[in-house]
């Protein structure tokens, strides 16, 4: 029995099925000491893949039997969703904040520099694209501050789904504007897709500017009171239907 090495990959946990990839057109993937070239390379039971310092003994019955984790972090302002900045500023990332307990985690998409709140992480790089795609149309949750307070006619259009210049986004939910102090309004938005800087976008195309943005959930899993920094491990019965409706459809692939 073979599988493809990105595939692989993936299941162990090491990062997500396109990121295997990356890794393998940038030349940093070798198995049995030989580098790999192609992502459609297939792998076999006792190949060892090695990627920088980190060793994959493929073992099919252990790797397709892995339990899957899910764990959630409260994201604070001021860290950026990669492993490591390549920015000359090297700042602070959000893998600074996970403890060396948890081992190896993949991020579940991300936030941007100056937003907060709740953040996913799995150790398997399949269930971490599924929960990423919008196939999957899983529910964001988030609590936004605009200085100013939208108009009918602008929530009409969120909800119908913003265009802005060649791209398209798919429809906001506004659920409701509460106002705050002076001139500020607090929303609370739903979104289906996880789009670069979305809502920040989608805001400033009217105008308005962000001054405060909280992820407050991602399908059902609320952020709760996790302080800010901190990461735990979420108990599975939380999770299950999420679990059960990835193995369904990758049992029909």
């Amino acid at each position: 029995m073979k599988q493809r090495i990105a595939k692989v990959i993936a299941k162990s946990g090491h990062c997500s099925r396109r990121q295997a990839e990356e890794l393998i057109n940038q030349g940093a993937v070798y198995v049995n000491g030989k580098k790999i070239e192609e992502c459609a390379t297939f792998v076999q039971a006792g190949d060892t893949i090695r990627i920088g310092k980190k060793t994959i003994q493929v073992n099919f019955k252990e790797i397709d039997n892995k339990e899957i984790k899910l764990y959630m972090m409260n994201k604070p302002t001021g860290f950026i969703c990669t492993e490591k900045d390549d920015d000359e500023r090297q700042r602070q990332t959000v893998f600074n904040l996970i403890p060396k307990k948890f081992g190896r985690l993949i991020m579940v998409g991300r936030l941007d520099f100056n937003s907060e709140g709740l953040l996913l992480f799995t150790n398997n790089g399949y269930f971490a694209e599924f929960l990423m795609h919008p196939r999957t149309e899983l529910a964001r949750l988030y609590r936004v501050r605009i200085n100013g307070r939208l108009t009918d006619t602008q929530i009409k259009k969120l909800e119908k789904g913003l265009r802005i210049g060649k791209e398209k986004f798919k429809p906001f939910k506004v659920y409701n504007q509460e106002d705050s102090s002076g001139k500020n309004t607090w929303l609370l938005l739903e979104l289906s897709e996880g789009k670069n800087r979305e809502i920040r976008r989608a805001m400033e195309s009217f105008g308005y500017s962000v001054g405060k943005l909280v992820r407050v959930a991602y399908a059902d899993l609320a952020l709760g009171e996790i302080p800010k920094g901190d990461i735990i491990e979420i108990d599975p019965s939380y999770y299950t239907e999420l679990v059960e409706k990835f193995e369904n459809e990758r049992g029909n692939k």
